[in-house]
């Protein structure tokens, strides 16, 4: 007797909502798959792998089952062994409801690397300015980041270890002066006092946009990502992965009454890349939500009988072909000469690039039209592959303007978390909708920091960094230091860029919203905007209240850009950390012995 299969019902990529009595899923993708009692948690496991087409190498799944309880209520269980595979079984075949619901979070495995505070991955920027956003949209749903910071449970099971930087080695002089001798001995131009890197310190003077791209570019290609230049540069395991997960979209064959595919979307992109590979066209009949048919576009010309026809399963969301009359005929060759083809849209390559572009989402432009070519032998072009990368991280990642308009919400979920927290918006009022306002700029600091600086020393340093994505913006930071020097996070703020307008209702927010303590040491860069703000009178920085001091950093900067010489930089440097006179005045005299000019 042949055992019956069982319908799963996937859910991915949305949110769970938990309700009196019963649970259910909104938002993500979802999709029909069959298990019988005869499979194992692990032979489940990978058929919802093939489901989502994804890579166990690069993905971890955590599945949830909708599992009916003896009150006749519905809850959430985790399906991670045999049992529990054995329970939902049994639970499938004595309810009503014989569909099992699976609701499925994917969670990245990290690849065995170190990874350093230091490093960080930079998004392609476009220039744009910020979008509209309605901030009126307060929804009440809360989904992993509001259970990330309120369930320690969640939080403990999916937050990753951080691992800290190495120690520097500590090193002994000889005899003498320690300072003197060690930094004699040292070949001044393989160290840096500062440690920066190429763009490591921002200058205090405004970049030109020829010199910015530059920079940008280096940051982006010293990230620790992965580039590639072409398909056969691609690392061999994600080569492999990328083999075999194209082939779930197509096949070789020719097509079988019978077949089953699990949506409409799924069997025209499979019809499409059957008709790329045998070097066919074919036009649409009908394409309705129940039924789908096509022929050969040169039935007529070429007398060939090409034809499929699928239908909707009457239960499910799978499409079952009823009838397929193939392969075309003989003298039907292949119409397509130009080394384009009509049916590699850009819609059609965003599907057959998801898991790469999940994998890495800088993933270059040239490298998605080779890797295109290498499956399909045909060059599509870099607008198409551009337009293509954009749909498949808006598709995986949210576009740019809906992640904008998270951000009240994200705020509202710190504020709800973390009572105390403080945020200030400043917006713009639409001129056409006055119920509508743009986004320019919001203020945060979290409560734990507010309460926790009353116990710093009096110094705070701040400082901005560039946005890149495709509305740019500023980032502006403010740092204490606690008593065992390290750093201590302060104050944060998204704004349109880093102007005197900006730093003004920065440190306006700092001294209202965050501290009023009284001469406080700040240090920052030479910016104009942090001077003006500064020097303003009654702003609560001015002298007394404050005092203004320059990071050496940028300074050591400076000197490098204006004299060239890695010597005159690390004396400076040197001499910036002195803790003793006659140490300053010694790495004092030595710049003088260099460059007088520098001294």
């Amino acid at each position: 007797m042949e055992l019956p299969d069982y319908p799963i019902y996937c859910h991915w990529g949305g949110e769970i909502l938990q309700s009196s009595g019963d649970v259910t899923y909104k938002g993500g993708e979802r999709k029909f798959g069959f298990v019988n009692c005869q499979m194992s948690y692990d032979e489940v496991l990978s058929k919802v792998y093939d489901l989502m087409r994804c890579d166990s190498r690069y993905v971890e799944l955590k599945i949830l089952m909708r599992y009916p309880m003896m009150s006749g209520s519905y809850e959430a269980i985790p399906l991670d062994d045999d049992n529990s595979l054995k329970a939902m079984l049994i639970a499938m075949s004595q309810t009503q409801s014989t569909t099992m619901q699976l609701f499925i979070e994917q969670l990245p495995k990290q690849p065995e690397t170190q990874s350093h505070l230091e490093s960080f991955h930079e998004m392609d920027s476009w220039a744009s300015p910020f979008p509209y956003l309605p901030l009126t949209n307060q929804s009440g749903l809360t989904g992993s980041f509001t259970r990330m910071l309120t369930d320690e449970q969640y939080a403990s099971e999916h937050i990753s270890e951080l691992t800290s930087p190495t120690q520097t080695p500590h090193v002994e002089a000889t005899n003498g002066d320690p300072s003197m001798i060690l930094f004699d001995s040292l070949d001044q131009i393989c160290v840096d006092f500062f440690r920066d890197e190429a763009v490591g310190v921002d200058s205090d003077v405004d970049e030109d946009e020829d010199t910015q791209d530059a920079n940008d570019k280096a940051i982006r290609e010293s990230a620790p990502s992965q580039i590639f230049n072409n398909v056969a540069e691609l690392d061999s395991i994600l080569l492999d992965s990328w083999r075999t997960w194209s082939n779930n979209h197509s096949f070789d064959g020719e097509f079988a009454i019978g077949q089953e595919f699990d949506s409409l979307a799924q069997l025209k992109d499979i019809v499409k890349g059957y008709s790329i590979a045998k070097n066919h066209s074919f036009k649409v009949l009908e394409s309705e939500p129940t039924k789908y048919v096509v022929e050969c576009k040169r039935k007529s010309s070429c007398k060939c009988s090409w034809r499929l026809r699928a239908i909707k399963d009457p239960c499910l969301a799978s499409f079952r072909i009823v009838r397929y009359n193939g392969p075309h005929a003989s003298n039907c060759l292949g119409d397509i000469n130009s080394i384009d083809h009509p049916l590699l849209s850009s819609d059609f390559v965003c599907n057959e690039i998801k898991d790469l572009i999940r994998a890495d989402p800088s993933l270059k432009i040239r490298v998605i039209v080779q890797a295109v070519k290498g499956k399909f032998k045909y060059t599509i072009t870099y607008k198409r592959a551009w337009s293509a990368k954009q749909k498949a991280i808006a598709s995986i990642f949210g576009d740019w303007e809906k992640s904008y308009e998270e951000l009240p919400r994200y705020m509202q979920a710190l504020k709800e978390s973390n009572p105390g927290t403080v945020v200030e918006w400043c917006t713009l009022a639409s001129n056409e909708d006055p119920s509508v306002h743009i986004f320019l700029r919001v203020f945060w600091a979290f409560k734990p920091s507010i309460d926790g600086f009353k116990h710093c020393r009096p110094l705070i340093t701040i400082d901005g960094t560039h946005l890149y994505g495709k509305y740019k913006g500023t980032l502006l930071i403010a740092m204490g230091t606690d008593a065992n020097s390290q750093l201590f996070p302060l104050a944060f703020a998204i704004v349109e860029s880093e102007n005197g307008e900006s730093w003004k209702w920065f440190m306006k927010c700092i001294r209202h919203l965050v501290t009023q303590r009284e001469g406080l040491c700040v240090i920052s860069d030479r910016h104009a905007g942090i001077l003006q703000t500064m020097n303003e009178v009654n702003s609560g920085w001015e002298e007394p209240h404050a005092h203004h001091r320059f990071c050496t950093r940028h300074l050591a900067s400076n000197v490098d850009s204006q004299f060239k010489n890695a010597y005159v930089k690390n004396l400076f440097g040197k001499a910036a950390d002195a803790r003793q006179r006659k140490k300053f005045d010694y790495y004092l005299g030595r710049i003088g012995e260099l460059n007088v000019e520098a001294r």
